[in-house]
């Protein structure tokens, strides 16, 4: 499983943990149904402004999020 992956899933724990539903979401983030869809599947990426904006709308902390994806890095 790529990192990738692991923020897919963390996107979609994040909006089910809110209660929202894709197109709850979609509505939040002015955005179509399929947009939040084709990240959920891993058709389409995501930016960092626009994974701000889903933590913002999900009321996840994005740090939180992130350190969930990214192990912390070796110190030397």
């Amino acid at each position: 499983m790529t990192e990738y992956d692991i923020l897919r899933q963390q996107l979609q724990k994040a909006r089910a943990d809110a209660g929202l539903t894709q197109s709850q979401l979609a509505q939040l983030l002015d955005k179509t149904q399929s947009y939040v869809s084709k990240i959920e599947s891993g058709e389409r990426q995501i930016d960092i402004i626009e994974f701000m904006r889903w933590c913002e709308c999900c009321g996840a902390n994005a740090v939180t999020v992130l350190r969930k994806v990214l192990p912390p890095a070796a110190k030397k």
